[in-house]
């Protein structure tokens, strides 16, 4: 039982200090730990992302596990000449995509600063409530828009990724990416305007 447990906690401190590409290398010369190493780096946020995207939470989970099946599929063949986390997100993308276009709910479309959101009043504790609230109308406007201005916007604004990713990603050139990352801001500005005082978004 303590062996498992040393076990355990070795495998967590793997998850923080090793690099995918460290991994990854491991992976191939078959260490199989190394991949779920992976798995439990990314599975927390491929599922997020792509609930953002299908708006589904049991459809995002059978779609992660889909995600991950085709990274072990295709690992073998990794090049190593641009980030893990760009193949795994284009991988994830593609496949929401995917089921947007196979249930009929893709349409033909066209980070809010968080630190630069300030509620209107000093919070007190009876505004605390308030807050909460703001945040959840904050999330709701976000999964509200079109999916050609969502997506890039939840890659850059909530899973941190830069605009070359993104532009991989998505399949599209650097300069649409930051138009629609534009539009996505300038709709949410609108919408959450009445709601908090938004600076330089």
């Amino acid at each position: 039982m303590k062996s498992l447990a040393i076990s355990l906690e070795k495998k967590r401190s793997q998850i923080v200090k090793e690099s995918d590409n460290e991994l990854i290398l491991k992976f191939l010369n078959g260490d199989e730990d190394s991949f779920f190493i992976i798995v439990e780096r990314y599975k927390d946020k491929i599922t997020n992302y792509i609930y953002r995207i299908v708006k589904d939470y049991e459809v995002s989970i059978d779609l992660s596990q889909e995600t991950f099946l085709r990274i072990y599929e295709y690992l073998p063949n990794y090049k190593f000449d641009y980030k893990f986390s760009t193949l795994i997100y284009k991988i994830a993308s593609n496949l929401a995509i995917d089921h947007l276009r196979r249930e009929g709910k893709l349409l033909n479309e066209e980070k809010i600063n968080f630190k630069n959101i300030k509620l209107n009043n000093q919070l007190n504790p009876e505004e605390e409530l308030l807050k909460e609230e703001l945040l959840k109308k904050i999330e709701k406007e976000i999964m509200n828009l079109p999916l050609v201005y969502r997506e890039p916007f939840i890659l850059k604004e909530i899973e941190n990724l830069d605009i070359s990713q993104i532009s991989k990603i998505l399949g599209c050139k650097r300069g649409t990416v930051k138009s629609r990352l534009f539009r996505a801001r300038a709709i949410l500005k609108e919408k959450l305007s009445p709601y908090m005082g938004v600076k330089n978004v």
